[in-house]
């Protein structure tokens, strides 16, 4: 597959970028297409709907992109640094042609959602219920991880305002040290 020099000297799988732009494009006019042959969409999708599929498609792609459970999905087309449990992991594509083309989308979170909402939408076209019950998980697990990172923030903020107050009780205490022993 043909790769391009790009201005700053790296390469850009052009060809293989085609390929899966065509996919892409091929899949969505197949769930329009499918749409239409069932008789789905009479009406525009609910806000509910909408906001699960979104949700949804937010979790699955970090899921995919950036979690430890979904490496060896992204192995045959990323190279890996692992820097340990607390710092975490990196993937990062490899080689050229299609494989860093797949290995790009596999690790950007943002190139994935459009595949990912595509599969969904189609899941909805198709067969609505179980698609509906996957969108209720994802979008179920998307909603934990924002409260938990809202508690995670909400404790660092009181440790915060735990520690100015130790500061400045211990500048105070300073001070009335200071003038007990002018005082003295």
């Amino acid at each position: 597959m043909e790769d391009r020099v790009l201005e700053n000297g790296g390469k850009s799988p052009f060809t293989a970028y085609r390929l899966l732009s065509a996919t892409f494009n091929s899949g969505l006019l197949g769930v329009a297409s499918g749409a239409m042959l069932l008789r789905r969409f009479k009406a525009p999708l609910g806000l509910l709907d909408l906001s699960m599929m979104g949700a949804a498609t937010h979790k699955l792609a970090l899921l995919i992109t950036q979690e430890r459970v979904t490496l060896p999905l992204r192995a045959p087309f990323t190279k890996q640094s692992d820097h340990g449990r607390t710092g975490g992991h990196h993937s990062e594509p490899k080689e050229h042609g299609m494989h860093r083309a797949l290995g790009e989308l596999l690790t950007c979170p943002h190139c994935m959602a459009p595949w990912i909402s595509l599969g969904l939408v189609a899941g909805h076209v198709v067969a609505p219920l179980p698609t509906r019950a996957v969108t209720t998980v994802f979008s179920v697990a998307a909603l934990a991880d924002g409260l938990f990172h809202a508690s995670r923030w909400l404790e660092a903020s009181q440790m915060r305002e735990k520690h100015e107050l130790n500061r400045l009780e211990a500048d105070q205490r300073r001070e009335e040290e200071l003038r007990a022993v002018q005082v003295s």
